[in-house]
């Protein structure tokens, strides 16, 4: 079993990604996401799932999700971005955010020895260097 997270889950790429993710069941699990402003798709989205950690933006939103979701985990901003792509038990992190906010939490999951699905050119058009330098080690 694959553990994946997404970066981005409630954009394009993202929901895709969770659909893919559905369809091979047997052998792909999504244990976290991440959403930046789409709140109201990700309550929609969590009245049928639950993960290890969802990450987002602000603390408002994550204090007001608490309150809905008592038994889910959040956290929020870049903290948790770095958390979301780190944590111990996943393989495969895919990058589906816009701009370069996905830059630090690849960098990070890169050195802890994650696989990375960037989805977001960003990444490496502002630290491509960086990045292959960082898969390299």
């Amino acid at each position: 079993m694959k553990n994946i997270v997404i970066l981005g889950a409630s954009g394009s790429i993202g929901v895709q990604t969770l659909d893919v993710i559905a369809q091979h069941s047997d052998s792909l699990v999504c244990v976290g996401i991440s959403v930046g402003q789409n709140i109201d798709w990700l309550k929609e989205h969590l009245n049928n799932h639950t993960y290890k950690l969802v990450v987002v933006k602000n603390e408002k939103d994550k204090d007001e999700l608490s309150q809905i979701f008592i038994h889910q985990v959040f956290d929020y901003g870049d903290h948790g971005l770095i958390k979301l792509a780190t944590l111990d038990d996943v393989d495969t992190v895919v990058n589906a955010l816009v701009g370069f906010a996905g830059l630090v939490p690849t960098l990070r999951a890169i050195e802890k020895g994650k696989d990375i699905a960037l989805a977001n050119k960003e990444t490496l058009v502002v630290a491509g260097k960086q990045v292959m330098d960082a898969v390299k080690r």
